[in-house]
């Protein structure tokens, strides 16, 4: 008997360590961890036991007991924490846990002292030479309840937390909890039968390893019979995609909640059946191969979209069974591409159509309709980034859907409309359709914006008629807005046709930009010089102007090149022509021993942005070895203005490091006292267009003295120019004016001619 038992122990050690070594493999989880642990104590507890049947000696035997009833603690602790995570419940706290290790820890080392002195149990050699000798447990004392108390609580407590676990769980997995049940108490009632019986062996031990075995079975391995099934129809049920089964006669043997909402059916599925009849007409089901198709159904009073897809089922001998398709619900899809597919060709801000929808659609329209004549027009709206600092990107926003709301208004037939980008507007109407003056009475209703209407937003328009279908209506686009900026700054009028005569404009000053670069290597830009003279008409300088000669068109003004160069960003590099052309008269009047004399240059306002002006003009002036108070420097109040503090540090600089600054257009700007004050400056020039306009001669005059006299009182010298005529050097002289420039004392001329007549 002994060596049967000591047979099956062992290879009961041999395969929980096999286990072991698999659960290692296979899984990480916490469950898999408390198994492989159960599995170890379990192997150490049959070890220990299967050394107290070895007749070794009484001390062996004492140890091995000792530890044999250690490792039934921990494994009742073991299973306990098992069931605690493989059931996921929490039944013992951090203090429960606490307690537990200090009442394991006791038993430990009463097993542990009972070697010495028999305190728990005693043992004795048992059994007789034929079937083999071994130790058993006897005289066990009233401390021994002890152990058994502790080992009888906890397997009170693990059948309560496995009743309660079969009294909650899900019917499908009842059986599972069952059978881990009968396995342990199957375990502790062999245990009790030993203890009461006084059995030669305690079988409970084998059970151990039985136990460990039921549990790794069921852990990993068991899959109660049925849950597949439901699972999977529950899934199915439950899928945002229809499902339909159909068996080989045709009829619904499976449809989920989506396919019935579909089909708009609860339990009645002919109108299933039909739909799938219609489809499949005289085809066989099983010759009909893997397909899909679109369709689209209302559900719940909206339009829902979906995509079906047919497969057959064929049985594992290839015989069809049925077959099923799958409805996959497109309705967000669908709604997102439509989505998409409006950002892609609609302004989101004021539905209108975007820039290429826009070309795209006008395009098409003026293929389709050949005789049909249509116009392209743009609309800009003036300093549209003001009206957005000044009143806040929400009214811009208002300003620019109330321009959306006008042009749908006015938009009849086939009108295309479009927001081309921020501000800019553009419309394909036909000719026909064109009313000025309904237009004006439109623009001028949206154009009042702030608290009673207290600002007025300009919008200018440009209209190019289509003549020719291949021209890309980009270009159409381009120059309606070249015929807006043809009149821009003009406030009598806010529409404008491209026309041939613009249409040449245009072109010239392309061909003026094109022909820049070689014009000042050519030197066809030549200094010209107006004298600036005191009330005796004595000459104290001149202010330097430039004429373009050439080639072809001759001599040509100011007015006629420097706007253009302007726009095109080409002016600092003209200035800065200019001021060298200066320098080197300057350097020559100084070897002539003319030196006195000054000549002023202008600084244009896009200067201040695109030039390092400090030093640009510090290094001209010491390269051509001059000095700085003999190149004046002319700026107006517009180029102060945007980024003042800046600017006037700048002016500071220069007028520190010797250059003499005069505010040119005096007058002209918003804000001209303001900067006489704010500005540090050596002299300001006053054009007699100032007088010109304004149709009150004593109000002019009262305005000026009044400048002249802040002036005087701030030690800043006035230069009058444009005087044509002898009674405006006397009104001016009656003013008090000293420095005069313009025709009546002559017109600019070239710098010889300059030099003969002063020198």
């Amino acid at each position: 008997m002994k060596s049967a038992m000591l047979a099956i122990m062992l290879i009961m050690i041999v395969l929980l360590v096999y286990r072991i070594i698999m659960i290692k493999q296979i899984e990480q989880t916490q469950v898999a961890k408390d198994v492989v642990r159960l599995h170890t104590v379990a192997a150490s507890t049959i070890l220990f036991y299967a050394m107290t049947i070895l007749d070794i000696n009484d001390t062996v035997a004492l140890a091995s007991y000792g530890l044999y009833f250690w490792c039934s603690d921990f494994l009742l602790i073991l299973f306990f924490i098992y069931i605690n995570d493989f059931t996921q419940e929490t039944f013992v706290n951090k203090r429960g846990g606490l307690i537990l290790g200090i009442l394991i820890a006791i038993d430990g080392i009463l097993c542990g002292i009972n070697v010495y002195n028999q305190m728990l149990f005693s043992v004795v050699l048992s059994g007789d030479k034929a079937e083999g000798y071994y130790y058993k447990v006897t005289s066990r004392t009233w401390l021994y309840s002890y152990h058994k108390l502790f080992v009888y609580m906890f397997a009170v407590m693990t059948f309560l937390l496995l009743a309660y676990e079969i009294y909650k769980a899900a019917r499908i997995y009842v059986k599972q909890y069952y059978a881990i049940l009968y396995c342990f108490l199957l375990m502790i009632a062999t245990n009790v039968v030993y203890e009461v019986l006084n059995l030669e062996f305690d079988y409970s031990v084998l059970f151990y390893g039985i136990t460990a075995a039921g549990i790794y079975y069921i852990t990993f391995q068991y899959v109660p019979k049925g849950l597949v099934e439901k699972t999977l129809v529950m899934v199915v049920q439950n899928f945002t995609d229809g499902v339909v089964c159909m068996d080989i006669k045709g009829r619904c043997i499976y449809a989920n909640v989506y396919a019935r909402q579909v089909f708009h059916v609860d339990k009645d599925t002919r109108v299933i059946e039909n739909y799938y009849r219609s489809w499949k007409g005289d085809r066989k089901p099983e010759e009909i191969e893997e397909c899909s198709w679109q369709g689209e159904t209302e559900i719940n009073g909206k339009q829902n979209f979906f995509a079906a897809r047919y497969r057959g089922i064929w049985d594992e001998d290839n015989r069809f069974i049925g077959c099923y398709y799958v409805l996959h619900d497109e309705t967000e899809h669908r709604k997102k591409l439509e989505e998409e597919r409006y950002r892609s060709n609609y302004d989101s801000l004021t539905g209108l159509f975007n820039r290429e929808h826009f070309y795209e659609t006008v395009e098409q329209q003026i293929v389709a309709n050949p005789n049909v004549k249509y116009s392209i027009l743009c609309a800009d709206i003036q300093n549209f980034k003001i009206i957005n600092d000044v009143f806040g990107i929400e009214r811009g926003d208002a300003v620019l859907r109330s321009l959306a709301n006008m042009f749908r208004n006015l938009a009849t037939g086939d009108t295309v409309l479009a927001r081309l980008s921020a501000d800019r507007f553009a419309v394909c109407v036909r000719d026909e359709k064109l009313n000025h003056e309904r237009y004006l009475e439109e623009l001028d209703l949206i154009s009042h914006i702030g608290d009673n209407n207290s600002y007025h937003a300009r919008i200018y328009t440009g209209i190019c008629p289509i003549r020719n279908i291949k021209t890309p209506i980009s270009v159409y686009c381009d120059r309606a807005f070249l015929a807006i900026e043809s009149i821009k700054g003009d406030y009598q009028q806010s529409i404008a046709y491209y026309d041939d005569e613009l249409r040449k404009q245009m072109l010239e000053r392309q061909h003026m930009v094109s022909d820049f670069r070689s014009a000042i290597a050519k030197q066809e830009f030549r200094l010209y010089l107006q004298p600036q003279v005191d009330e005796q008409g004595t000459m104290l300088g001149a202010e330097a102007l430039v004429r373009w000669f050439r080639p072809v068109h001759g001599m040509m003004l100011p007015e006629e090149f420097v706007d253009v160069f302007e726009k095109s960003g080409l002016i600092s590099a003209m200035d800065q022509y200019v001021w060298e052309l200066a320098c080197k008269e300057l350097q020559r009047w100084k070897a002539m021993g003319k030196e006195q004399y000054y000549i002023s240059v202008n600084v244009s306002p896009k200067d201040f942005y695109f030039l390092d002006i400090y030093t640009t003009l510090t290094t001209l002036v010491e390269c051509y070895e001059i000095d700085p108070d003999k190149l004046r420097l002319e700026i107006t109040e517009t180029s102060v203005m945007k980024d003042a503090n800046k600017h006037l540090a700048l002016i500071d600089d220069l007028r520190t490091y010797g250059f003499r600054v005069v505010m040119d257009d005096f007058g002209r700007g918003y804000s001209s006292l303001n900067m006489l004050q704010d500005m540090n400056l050596d002299a300001i020039k006053i054009d007699m267009e100032f007088l010109r306009r304004n149709e009150d001669p004593e109000r002019s005059r009262m305005i000026l003295e009044m400048v002249l006299n802040l002036a005087k009182e701030l030690d800043i010298h006035v230069v009058t120019e444009g005087v044509e005529q002898k009674d405006q050097l006397q009104y001016m002289q009656e003013l008090g004016c000293t420095l005069f420039q313009g025709y009546y004392f002559a017109k600019p001329m070239p710098v010889n001619q300059f030099e003969k007549t002063y020198f």
